[in-house]
């Protein structure tokens, strides 16, 4: 074999061995998001078919296993407090534990989606925007509301709210009574809690087509919810449960990563009246009642200790 002949083989063969790198590269990327399923074991309610029992049911836990790259996680008014000094100490016992599963679903390549309640928190624009004339809150300029009003609208689907069938979420009417310190005459100026972590590729939505968009844009088939109160916003707002399961989208929540507003919450006096009434008791109720008529739930820790193996 000729010097020329050899050198050329050896070039054959190294040119062959970066092809068939680059093509394994390649598979990988083009893999990336609809490969390894992410295994979650989620709980419902099951309804009594007894007569006897009507109205009692029993969890139900089942194992679902979802593309992370084709669902989202959805915080829902995560805000910097409440009128009710014991609901906003529950928010901020919460908060710490909703980053950290938030950031093991990024890293499990999930998107993530924060629905702050905008039209409320319009009132503090002209603060951060002295003297402009703008159509502003003070989330406009963050990149993560431009990110979401960059995005083209897609037709809504033929909605389905069946889901409003199943009547007034637990404990959702309540008399409020201000004392000035369990219960404030006001709400704090607000915003997104301060501590809750945003990161550069999340979005912000005010309503339901924008929440459409962000799914048909990367197309996710299922909304994992966390978020406040869990018997009113996290369901009722339009990017709540309510608006996910109206667009026919797999919802599911994180039900330690929830917190109703209670009786007790705005009005002192229930602590005497029906001691039993206590925020556990109440979140218990609300959380059973969203599992048997609305979505199964799930537990914060699978998504962390998922995305330690997912490294």
């Amino acid at each position: 074999m000729t010097r020329s002949c050899i050198v050329a083989f050896i070039l054959f063969g190294v040119a062959t061995q970066f092809l068939n790198a680059r093509m394994d590269a390649e598979n990988v990327n083009s893999n990336r998001g609809s490969g390894t399923l992410l295994v979650l074991r989620v709980r419902s309610q099951v309804v009594s078919g007894d007569p006897e029992q009507a109205g009692l049911s029993r969890p139900e836990e089942q194992v679902i296993e979802i593309d992370p790259a084709k669902s989202a996680i959805v915080t829902v008014d995560v805000w910097n407090g409440h009128s009710s000094t014991e609901h906003t100490r529950r928010i901020d016992s919460i908060v710490p534990r909703l980053n950290e599963a938030v950031e093991a679903a990024r890293n499990l390549g999930m998107v993530i989606i924060h629905g702050p309640s905008i039209g409320a928190l319009k009132q503090n624009a002209r603060e951060l925007y002295p003297g402009e004339r703008l159509k502003h809150n003070i989330y406009t300029r963050a990149p993560q509301r431009k990110a979401t009003l960059a995005l083209r609208d897609f037709p809504l689907p033929e909605l389905d709210e069946s889901w409003k069938e199943h009547g007034e979420m637990p404990f959702a009417e309540h008399e409020r009574v201000v004392d000035g310190t369990w219960v404030t005459e006001t709400s704090p100026k607000w915003r997104m809690h301060p501590e809750l972590v945003l990161g550069e590729d999340d979005y912000i939505v005010d309503n339901l087509q924008e929440l459409w968009n962000v799914c048909q844009t990367h197309g996710i088939g299922n909304l994992i919810y966390c978020g406040f109160a869990s018997n009113m916003c996290l369901v009722s707002k339009p990017w709540g449960i309510g608006g996910g399961k109206s667009l026919g989208i797999n919802c599911y929540f994180i039900r330690d990563l929830v917190t109703p507003l209670t009786p007790m919450d705005e009005n002192l006096s229930v602590r005497t009246d029906r001691p039993l009434e206590t925020a556990d008791f109440v979140h218990e109720e609300v959380v059973r009642h969203i599992e048997t008529y609305l979505a199964p739930s799930l537990d914060s820790r699978q998504l962390i200790d998922s995305a330690g193996h997912f490294r």
